[in-house]
């Protein structure tokens, strides 16, 4: 029986070490560091966080950059090109 006490003691005496050793130098910092640095969104996407995609609606688009198509462009309306712009390279 006294053989167990003192394992028992031994073991709460080794993990209170432990934790306060862990205290002394900031280790339960560690978790709230990581939170503060997580910033939650200031609105739904793309509302500002990123750059709206080219999409099917029926509002205008503009993109920004060029623009490559891989395969046939088609137009069902009308195709605009501005005045100036070199078709062939």
């Amino acid at each position: 029986m006294e053989k167990n006490r003192r394992k028992f003691l031994k073991i709460l005496l080794t993990a209170t070490g432990v934790l306060a050793v862990g205290k002394i130098f900031g280790f339960s910092k560690i978790p709230q560091a990581g939170a503060a640095s997580w910033n939650e969104p200031s609105s739904p996407p793309p509302g500002g966080n990123v750059a709206t995609p080219l999409n099917v609606g029926i509002t205008p688009q503009t993109k920004q950059g060029d623009l490559t198509i891989q395969g046939s462009l088609k137009a069902n309306s009308r195709l605009k090109i501005p005045v100036g712009t070199d078709l062939f390279d």
